[in-house]
C-alpha cells in the first residue's frame, strides 16, 4: 500500500513538473519571449546640424525622507534634412555648446559622440 501511494505520488510530481516546463515553454513562445542575440554595435552617423534649444531637467530621487535630485542636459539639434533630435549630453559639453552654433554632429545611436570636432578624440581611428 505504502509503496502504491508512494509511487503515485512520484507520477503525479514528475507530470507536474513536465505540464509546468511546458506551460513555460509555450508562455515563452507564446509572448514572444526569445534568447536576446548579441546587440549589434550601432553605426557612426556623421550630420550637419545646428543647435535649437538648451533644455535642463531636475529629476527628483529618494524619498520624502531623504531627497535627492540630478541634472539631465539635453541638445536639441535640427538636422540637415529639417529633423529635430535631442540627445543627452554631459554638463561639461553642454556649457560649451551655444544656440545657433552648426557643425558636424556624431552619433551612435542615441549617443552624441560629438560637435564640430571639439569634444572626442579621434574617432576615425579604429577602437
Amino acid at each position: 500500500m505504502f509503496s502504491l501511494v508512494f509511487s503515485l505520488l512520484l507520477l503525479f510530481i514528475f507530470f507536474g513538473l513536465m505540464f509546468t516546463l511546458w506551460i513555460v515553454r509555450l508562455k515563452k513562445n507564446w509572448l514572444g519571449w526569445k534568447d536576446e542575440p548579441e546587440p549589434k554595435e550601432m553605426p557612426v552617423k556623421k550630420n550637419q546640424a545646428t543647435v535649437l534649444e538648451k533644455k535642463t531637467e531636475k529629476v527628483m530621487t529618494g524619498t520624502y525622507r531623504m531627497p535627492g535630485h540630478y541634472f539631465v542636459y539635453q541638445l536639441v539639434f535640427r538636422m540637415e534634412n529639417g529633423k529635430t533630435r535631442c540627445l543627452t549630453v554631459p554638463k561639461e559639453i553642454f556649457e560649451q555648446v551655444f544656440i545657433n552654433e552648426t557643425g558636424e554632429l556624431v552619433t551612435q545611436g542615441d549617443s552624441f559622440l560629438d560637435f564640430k570636432g571639439r569634444f572626442s578624440t579621434d574617432l576615425d581611428s579604429p577602437s
